[in-house]
């Protein structure tokens, strides 16, 4: 008896299991492809650092392995072509990764950051601190209202200007006729009696005009300084608002950054603020939106530029503008020398 020690060819798999498991692996390498440029290759809070880049390239190879691996299904049948698939997508993603942070390790674009722990987070002006600025803004602009009103009440009643005023209109003969004549004759045309009591009336005359003239103006001031303080209330309140979304972690879009921007100028616990979300501060977020003047008005009231958010990134490491990188770098960079010093 002849004992076959030769091993059994493999059987051939059948087609329409071979061309199921094709067609799975190919909506396996769509779908895998599009979860992964969500959220490796398009996440904009990945940086350039080393561990980030192997991430990036990891996301890149897995949907070419996998439709790499379709002839296996076809060849093999699905079991062993899902197994094949599974090892095959670990080996090829372990070694992406290990390439792209092994190149990014001996290139790299960013010099480590200041520890953590030197970054100070200031907290939120109570409203009631704010209140308090705002009602002094408020006195003082009622103060300057009311002495610009005082100043034009001593300019308008100026006694001496009037009867200036009545004396020339007499000797230049450019006096009130209509007045003149009535007076004339109630004097029974006397004229030293006319021009006294014409004097007199002109003075009253005068008088009132300069008080309806300055009731007017008062009337205009306060009016100015109630659409002021409207205003201010409102901006009050949008500052507010936009402090405690700021705090909270909730994405801001660039009008509400520049507003922030804006604000750091009387509120100077704005300037290095981070939100307990993500650690982002004003800075980070006009590095994302490549806000290059805000970002020089921050560093301009004392922002610093090696605060880093809770990844561990400076803030410019999120921007793409290569102008305000190298900017908010070589202020990070001056902030970490100073503070070592």
């Amino acid at each position: 008896m002849t004992v076959n020690w030769m091993k059994p060819p493999l059987q051939e798999p059948n087609f329409g299991e071979a061309l199921i498991g094709a067609l799975v692996v190919v909506a396996m390498a769509i779908i895998l492809g599009v979860f992964l440029k969500r959220q490796i290759i398009g996440n904009k809070k990945l940086t350039n650092s080393a561990i980030h880049t192997g991430q990036k390239w990891a996301a890149y190879v897995m949907p070419v392995v996998v439709l790499a691996s379709t002839h296996r299904f076809i060849k093999f049948g699905f079991i062993e072509g899902l197994v094949g698939l599974i090892i095959n997508i670990l080996i090829f993603s372990i070694l992406a990764f290990v390439l792209g942070w092994f190149f990014r390790s001996i290139f790299p674009i960013k010099a480590p950051g200041a520890p953590q722990s030197e970054i100070a987070i200031p907290s939120v002006v109570p409203s009631s601190q704010r209140s308090d600025s705002f009602s002094s803004q408020q006195s003082s602009l009622s103060n300057r209202h009311m002495s610009n009103a005082f100043q034009d009440k001593t300019d308008l009643l100026d006694e001496d200007k009037m009867y200036l005023e009545i004396a020339n209109e007499l000797e230049t003969n450019s006096i009130d006729k209509g007045l003149w004549t009535r007076l004339f004759v109630k004097c029974d045309g006397d004229n030293n009696k006319t021009k006294l009591m014409y004097i007199t009336e002109r003075m009253a005359k005068l008088t009132a005009t300069a008080n309806s003239q300055i009731q007017a103006k008062l009337a205009a001031q306060v009016a100015e300084n109630d659409k002021q303080r409207l205003f201010q209330e409102s901006q009050d309140l949008k500052l507010a608002a936009l402090v405690s979304k700021f705090e909270s972690g909730t994405a801001l879009n660039y009008d509400d950054v520049l507003f922030l921007v804006e604000a750091a100028n009387n509120q100077k616990m704005l300037v290095n603020l981070q939100d307990k979300k993500d650690g982002y501060s004003l800075l980070h977020w006009c590095a994302v939106f490549g806000m290059d003047q805000s970002a020089t008005t921050l560093l301009r009231l004392g922002a610093n530029a090696a605060a880093k958010d809770f990844s561990g990134r400076w803030p410019s490491e999120l921007t793409r503008a290569r102008e305000l990188s190298k900017l908010l770098e070589s202020a990070a960079i001056a902030s970490c020398v100073q503070a070592r010093l």
